[in-house]
């Protein structure tokens, strides 16, 4: 299971939420699948997402195999995200 968590300010929250669907596409095209976002009740800036990949080399895949749509939204991401300076 790969786990990644993003800290969102809370004017961006609807935004971010909108591209993480987008985002949800790409990783089952590359073969994840159980995939979640969600959003901690009681630190509201916190957001989680989950997904499963088949094997090792499906995750490194999704991690190198990217569209220009897929690029764009990690870019704009990065710029939500109050941690952006901080390593993912």
């Amino acid at each position: 299971m790969v786990e990644l968590e993003y800290r969102v300010a809370s004017e961006n929250a609807r935004a971010f939420h909108n591209v993480r669907q987008d985002v949800q596409l790409y990783r089952q095209r590359n073969g994840a699948y159980g995939w979640s976002i969600g959003r901690d009740i009681a630190d509201p800036e916190l957001w989680t997402e989950r997904y499963h990949c088949p094997t090792w080399l499906d995750y490194l895949r999704q991690r190198n195999r990217w569209t220009r749509s897929e690029y764009s939204a990690t870019i704009w991401m990065g710029s939500a995200r109050q941690d952006a300076a901080l390593p993912s």
